[in-house]
């Protein structure tokens, strides 16, 4: 923690946090290292892959989709796999990827949104289920309300 002098910080609790800013700032040292002794409880993500499939996801990886999931199968008497872009929830077209990549000869590979499902990775029957007025994507996304 040679790059960190002097400093004080105040991270809200209970909330989401990013720690952003220039290379060599100091950002892993004070997250990583001051933060997380203070702090023992903190779920702690870096800059490493998430789980061992590229379709890993945050939520995922914190246990927060086994409730959305848990939440909307009780909620609407569907199976959780519903509610899973790996599972049949997924959408028919990309296979839950939320894009395709068409195999063009003697060009570079070329990834565009899926068509069928607007790149939510879900298919149409997984978005049709409702909870509190929204489906499993409009839960899932975060809106911040402008300052």
């Amino acid at each position: 923690m040679s790059n960190l002098k002097k400093i004080s910080v105040n991270i809200p609790k209970n909330v989401l946090v990013s720690i952003c800013g220039v290379s060599g700032s100091g950002k892993s040292s004070l997250m990583f290292g001051a933060f997380s002794e203070g702090y023992p409880e903190t779920i702690m993500v870096g800059q490493g892959r998430i789980g061992i499939s590229n379709r890993s996801t945050l939520a995922t990886y914190m246990g927060i989709m086994d409730d959305v999931r848990s939440i909307l199968s009780k909620e609407t008497g569907q199976p959780a796999g519903l509610f899973s872009f790996n599972s049949f929830g997924a959408c028919p077209i990309c296979k839950g990827k939320g894009v395709l990549t068409p195999e063009v000869a003697f060009a570079d590979p070329v990834t565009l949104p899926c068509e069928a499902c607007g790149g939510t990775r879900y298919s149409d029957e997984a978005l049709s289920y409702r909870f509190q007025d929204k489906n499993i994507v409009e839960i899932l996304v975060i809106r911040r309300e402008p300052s």
